[in-house]
């Protein structure tokens, strides 16, 4: 390392080179879920107007028909707000007739006065026949830790829509079928209209790159000052 660079402090080089790498990474990380927020968007707007598809057809925003019967357990997805009045939204696993299961969005159902309390769900009995819009997992808010399931609870409030985790607690595809109205099991159905938050992505991304722009600029302005000062003493 030449001389004259020693005259920047240590401590700041040293946070330079190991800060400025992970801010890099996580503004390309934050344009790479803008891109996948954009592919989604873009299959959301092909897939309107399309008739009902097989569920081993389908993609995201498909529209499926199937027909199976409902299992447990119950999934209740709390702090979910629908007109100003806090619910849960309820999620259940389904057993289609082509052997195929998935978790089964059958919307909101408002939550009881008393927290300790959970609300009653009715199910479907026997075989019925659902229409419903495959949707995919958009994110995860942070959490700090994950809920505890018992392996013999028959109704679950759950803390956010890890699909994943539910598919494999209940042992099911890790597939959201979002019910529309009317269908079989249906409650206040959940929104079809999705928001991809696309722009937000952009923003983090920028305000990542802006804070390693002024990683380099502190940096250079201190080794030009240093710069500066050596060749006067000199």
């Amino acid at each position: 390392m030449p001389a004259t660079m020693t005259r920047v402090p240590l401590p700041l080089t040293l946070f330079v080179v190991v800060m400025l790498p992970v801010v890099m990474s996580l503004g390309s990380w934050q344009l790479q879920r803008a891109e996948e927020k954009l592919a989604l968007e873009s299959s959301y707007l092909e897939s309107q107007g399309r008739p009902a598809v097989s569920l081993r057809d389908a993609e995201a925003f498909s529209l499926v028909r199937v027909q199976g019967t409902f299992d447990q357990p119950l999934f209740l997805l709390d702090n979910q707000v629908r007109d100003g009045q806090i619910g849960y939204w309820v999620l259940q696993p389904f057993s289609t007739r082509e052997e195929q299961r998935v978790i089964v969005n059958r919307g909101w159902v408002a939550a009881p006065s008393f927290r300790d309390r959970l609300p009653q769900v009715a199910t479907p009995v026997g075989s019925v026949e659902l229409v419903g819009i495959v949707w995919p997992q958009l994110g995860l808010p942070p959490l700090l830790e994950e809920d505890a399931w018992d392996a013999g609870q028959t109704v679950i409030r759950v803390q956010r829509r890890n699909i994943e985790r539910m598919a494999i607690f209940a042992q099911t595809d890790a597939i959201e079928l979002r019910l529309l109205q009317h269908s079989p099991g249906v409650l206040l159905a959940a929104p079809i209209q999705p928001k991809f938050s696309r722009e937000t992505h952009l923003g983090y991304a920028l305000q990542w790159f802006g804070l390693g722009a002024v990683l380099v600029i502190g940096w250079g302005v201190m080794f030009w000052r240093s710069e500066k000062a050596g060749s006067r003493r000199g």
